[in-house]
């Protein structure tokens, strides 16, 4: 008996696959009758006997492995599609889990330059940025959970940007009168 596809001679072939080219070997009925083989037992509509196991194609010259599953040459197709949506959108976290909030950094970032800008108005170089800074990041961080600590840094910039900017119109006063 020879393979469809390559044919070559399947004279020494045990299993239900072409140990060259792979592809399942069917066999004809008059090829299926009931001639035992060396081992006393009939051959199945597979051409195995029932205790052996059909093996895929070795294409890499190690022992194949009789469990496997046969050898598929088209592979899986690809969704057509693609993937479909979630018509019931994002599900629940389990276990009535709370999502993870926002780190609260602005907040934190704002009450420490709040703080700065408290001593920085002094200078109305350094006054005027931090105090700035501090209120912006102040007014982000209100939507974390740490809200308490963005108030306290919106009311402590919004303090030392007014003390600096009284300090540099009392500057600007002195130096266009000549008080200095």
């Amino acid at each position: 008996m020879n393979c469809q596809s390559c044919g070559r001679s399947l004279a020494g072939m045990n299993g239900a696959y072409c140990n060259h080219c792979g592809t399942q070997v069917t066999a004809t009925a008059n090829q299926h009758a009931t001639t035992p083989n060396q081992y006393g037992s009939t051959p199945n509509q597979h051409g195995t006997t029932p205790n052996q196991h059909s093996t895929a194609p070795n294409t890499y010259g190690t022992a194949s492995n009789p469990y496997s599953t046969p050898h598929n040459p088209y592979g899986t197709a690809p969704n057509p599609y693609g993937t479909a949506p979630n018509p019931y959108g994002t599900p629940p976290n389990p276990y009535g889990m709370r999502p993870i909030p926002e780190s609260g950094g602005k907040s934190v970032a704002s009450l420490v330059l709040g703080i700065i800008g408290l001593i920085a108005w002094f200078l109305p170089l350094l006054g005027f940025p931090i105090t700035i800074i501090g209120l912006v990041l102040g007014i982000k961080g209100m939507k974390s959970y740490r809200r308490d600590m963005a108030i306290a840094g919106v009311v402590l910039s919004i303090i030392g940007l007014v003390a600096t900017i009284i300090n540099s119109a009392i500057g600007a006063f002195m130096g266009a009168f000549g008080l200095m």
